[in-house]
Parts: C-alpha cells; structure tokens; sequence
C-alpha cells in the first residue's frame, strides 16, 4: 500500500449524542444520569491533487465505531449514518485495516492508537494509499470502557486555503461480542445462507456464486471475494452463524466453521439489496490454529433438542467413568452431568480406550431441559490426542435427522480427584 504524507488538510470534528426517553419523572424521583456523550462526526478537507486545480475537497463523515484491536484501539467512522451491517463488518475484522472500507467516493476515516503509531494517529484512507492526517494525538484516552481524543493542527496555506486538522471523538467501545451468537445462528440471515448452501448442493456452487455475487471490476478485491464466497458455499458443511446483523438492503454475517485438520475458520460475508434479491459483494476467510490455548468451534443437531452453535465446552476426568467431554449452548461451570441438563442443551461424549497419547470415544449422550437423554455408539474421532493435562480431537458424527455432532476442540483436562 503506498502511503503518503498531504501536507494541507482540515478536519473538524463535530458531535452526535445519543437520544434518551421522554416523559416528566415522577414527583420525588431521583434524577436519571446523564447519558456519556457519543462525538462521531468530521469534515475532511484536502488538495484536490488529480484535476490540478488548486482547491480543497470538502468530504463530511456523520457517524462512526469504537473497538479495540489486539494491541490498542481504533474509530472508524462513516460518511453515512453507520448501518448496523457495516458496523458489524467492522467490528468482525478485529484489526487496524481499513482499507476495505475505502471507496473513490468515500475515502475511509480512522483514528488508530496501537503498537505502530503509540501517540494515536488519524487516517485517511482512499484506494491503494494512505494518508497520515495527524501523527501525534496528546489528549488521546483509550483506557476504560471508551476512546476520546481532541486537538488541532494547522498546516501551511496554498492558494486555495489553509488546510487544517480539529478533531474531537469521544465514543463507547463496541465489540463483535455484543451479538448474540444463538440468536444469529436462527435468524433470517443464518436461514438465508444455509438456504444458498443447500442449493449450491442440488445445483452446484459455481451456479449459485453466479446468481448471487455482484461483480465489481473497478475493485481489485472481488475476485478474492467471489473465490472466498465459492469457498463457504461448497466446503463449509458445519458452519454456524456467530453473528448477524441485517436490513431492509443489507446483511452482513459472521460464519465460523470447524477447521480441516484443526483450529477454526471464520468468514465475514456482507450482501446488499433485499432478502428475495441479495447479492453479496464482499467475503473474506480466515484460519487459525489455535495455538495459545484451548479452544472449541462446532455445532449441534438433534431433532429434538434443535441446533445450535457450540457455546461452551469441558473436559473432566471422572471416577468410574473416565475422560468426559461436555459441550453445550451455554456457560457450563462446574455443575454435574444431571444438573447442567435441567437448564441447558448439551452432549457428553465419554472416551474409551486410549493408545498412548491417542483415544476413542466410547458414546454420545444428547440432553436438555425437557428433553429426554438419548445416547448413541460414538464413531470415529480425528486428531485425537491426550496427555495428562489437555485433550483434543475432531468429532464429525450424524447425518441430517439423526443427533449429530460436530466439535473441533483442544481442551484442559482437569486431573482425577486425589483420593
């Protein structure tokens, strides 16, 4: 990407708050507390450099997003009032790279403070480049619960002016994990692409990536778009829906998948127009291993209990019983088998021989509130492997209508009780 330093630009930032409830309070009712403000506006003025006339353009942006990124914390904002598809999308990228975001006609606008740029620092971020607006942002705060930062540059004149640089950004910290993942995965988005997936099944995925995916020559990312979307379409057999959000023209979703070999991979796909006529235009894939710690992805089905994402998992050894996993829709804690079912689906696989540092599992036992248990023979596990203080594996087991379970996980093992 290239990136380049304007020595002329203006920024001023201006305010958005919050709305809150009308009505008078009742006599002798305490005062309600202010709402924190919420600024998330600006006005960018820079060079008009490509007619070569010398006059600034003037570009307004009205709203805009908090998160934090591994090593910080950054704002996006937005020449439209933030849609609630775009602001998922932003927020699924879990990073500093906006360039997805940037259009010829709506260059990206951030604030980033992270590892590169420890001061905090403004971009500008138009097709292929960057443009650094501010270096250095002493009043920035990114501690806490939100982000504020407020100051002013000026830059040398030219003839169409003095471009300068205000900005004033004070906004909550949003997070992908705001969304709930079980309302996701049975909502209408998650309906919508499982519907796409099934048919890419009957008629093929070339097919469907054909009538669904709007094609962007000018934009240098849809090719790896479409291939993306071809990818999920045809290989992504166990995916669930971890978040969604969606409009009257707009849905973006987040899709995570059990991994081939291990780890997981996760999708952010986003779509425009009406549900009866969407057409996605952007999709991006990535994998991870897992490789700092436990961790567990996958899916149940049961014509009983229903389907849902994998929510939490444990791994125990118990008396008399052996290794037991426990994987289920909810926080699972320390609660008994016995227990934990009268509030909550879940499944039990229990381990049978092990070789070594390698296991099978013995059975399967499907339960919940109201439902009555149902066990079936396990069948085969991949990637197994356990050690005296984590277990992992990959179970894919049951087809459509049967108990199926599809669990992708690397655990701690919590040792047997001392007797």
């Amino acid at each position: 990407m290239n990136k380049r330093i304007l020595l002329g630009l203006a920024v001023a930032w201006l305010s958005a708050c919050g709305g809150g409830g009308t009505g008078e309070p009742a006599a002798g009712a305490p005062s309600a507390p202010p709402k924190p403000t919420a600024k998330a506006e600006a006005v960018v003025r820079t060079p008009d450099y490509e007619s070569g006339e010398m006059k600034l353009i003037e570009r307004r942006y009205v709203d805009g997003v908090a998160f934090r990124i591994p090593d910080g914390a950054a704002v996006l904002f937005s020449a439209n009032p933030m849609d609630a598809c775009t602001r998922l999308a932003v927020l699924a990228r879990e990073g500093s790279d906006f360039g997805a975001f940037a259009s010829a006609e709506a260059p990206a606008l951030a604030v980033v403070r992270n590892a590169e740029y420890p001061q905090g620092s403004v971009h500008y971020l138009e097709q292929g480049s960057t443009t650094y607006l501010s270096q250095a942002i002493p009043s920035l705060q990114f501690e806490g619960d939100r982000i504020v930062a407020k100051g002013q540059e000026t830059h040398y004149g030219t003839d169409a002016g003095k471009p300068s640089l205000e900005f004033d950004v004070d906004l909550p910290y949003a997070s992908i994990k705001d969304f709930d993942t079980l309302t996701a995965d049975a909502g209408p988005e998650a309906a919508w692409l499982r519907g796409l997936a099934k048919q890419a099944v009957a008629d093929g995925a070339e097919a469907v990536v054909a009538a669904t995916f709007l094609e962007n020559e000018s934009d240098w990312t849809s090719y790896s778009a479409r291939s993306t979307w071809f990818d999920v379409l045809a290989n992504w057999n166990d995916f669930s829906v971890i978040a969604a959000a969606g409009d009257a023209d707009c849905a973006t979703l987040v899709v995570q998948a059990p991994g081939f070999s291990g780890g997981w991979r996760k999708a952010v796909i986003r779509a425009r127009g009406p549900a009866d006529q969407r057409k996605v235009f952007a999709a991006e894939s990535s994998d991870s291993q897992g490789d700092e710690g436990s961790y567990f992805v996958g899916r149940v089905e049961h014509p009983t209990l229903g389907a849902f994402p994998i929510m939490d998992a444990r791994a125990d050894n118990v008396p008399d019983v052996g290794t037991v996993l426990i994987f289920s829709d909810k926080p699972i804690g320390d609660q008994a088998w016995e227990q934990l079912v009268q509030a909550q689906r879940a499944v039990r696989a229990t381990a049978g021989a092990s070789f070594g540092t390698n296991y099978m599992l013995g059975s399967l036992e499907f339960a919940g509130p109201g439902v009555a248990a149902e066990t079936v023979p396990a069948e085969t596990i991949s990637n197994a492997y356990i050690d005296e203080t984590s277990i992992s594996g990959l179970i894919k087991q049951g087809g459509e209508g049967a108990p199926r379970l599809v669990a992708n996980y690397r655990l701690a093992l919590k040792p047997l009780p001392t007797p």
